[in-house]
């Protein structure tokens, strides 16, 4: 009882003190239990990609308060290939780390370049994340990352041949991944803003079932079978690139 009574140790005594206390009490058994007051402190959550480009992008409080740079062991060339010291001129609320970038490229306003080469005149869209991509334009049709776009290249082995292969995933960074549908409702997914249905039409399938492994109990753009494969990564992200251009057109996409 002396010490569910005692109220001096705390800010407002309630009526829900003293049995709130009795209970710890009992709980505890005798145990001590010390509680440690933490300092006023912000909590950053960067799980999403809109929270990603804007903490790094954007948030000059988040930057300063954990020591962060938007420019991170990245060089900027000239056509020369030397320092042309013109990163911060040239980009403006973007992210670049561990990447090489032209200074003859675009890169648009909240963006974050990772790991990636960037060469001259390519044009990333704004709301961009490119990680591990190599981003080379074409004479003839150059190379334009349309905005809100998510790129990301890895390397796999071939089943058939085990030969060494590249593969680029692009998604619009507003897609919703984690939505499902049974394999008979596939084709009401949404994929960088189309039905999954006319998707299939552009990769020259029969059926949006024909996406997704023929065991598959859930579909989603987590397991459809949207990406093919390149034997470089200059050309892994210009197919990705050249396939969604040719949905919006409503044309067939490149094999």
């Amino acid at each position: 009882d002396e010490y569910v009574n005692i109220a001096a140790n705390v800010c407002e005594a309630t009526s829900e003190l003293a049995p709130t206390k009795r209970k710890l009490f009992e709980l505890l058994q005798g145990l001590p239990l010390h509680v440690v007051l933490l300092n006023n402190s912000q909590f950053y959550h960067l799980g999403t990609t809109s929270e990603y480009l804007d903490n790094l992008c954007c948030n000059a409080s988040f930057q300063s308060e954990l020591g962060l740079s938007p420019n991170v062991f990245t060089a900027v060339l000239n056509r020369e290939n030397k320092d042309s010291g013109a990163t911060h001129k040239v980009f403006e609320e973007v992210c670049l780390m561990h990447s090489v970038v032209s200074s003859d490229a675009a890169v648009g306003r909240r963006s974050v370049v990772e790991y990636s080469t960037i060469g001259a005149n390519v044009k990333v869209g704004s709301n961009c994340i490119i990680s591990n991509c190599v981003l080379e334009a074409d004479a003839a049709k150059g190379c334009t990352v349309p905005d809100y776009s998510f790129m990301h290249t890895v390397a796999v082995v071939e089943q058939e041949t085990q030969a060494l292969k590249y593969v680029t995933l692009i998604f619009d960074i507003r897609d919703d991944m984690k939505k499902s549908k049974t394999p008979e409702d596939a084709g009401k997914l949404r994929y960088y803003g189309m039905a999954l249905g006319d998707v299939a039409k552009c990769l020259q399938k029969p059926s949006p079932q024909q996406l997704f492994p023929s065991n598959a109990q859930s579909c989603s753009l987590w397991n459809a079978r949207l990406f093919s494969l390149s034997d470089d990564m200059i050309s892994s992200a210009s197919v990705a690139m050249e396939t969604v251009r040719a949905m919006h057109a409503g044309k067939a996409c490149p094999g």
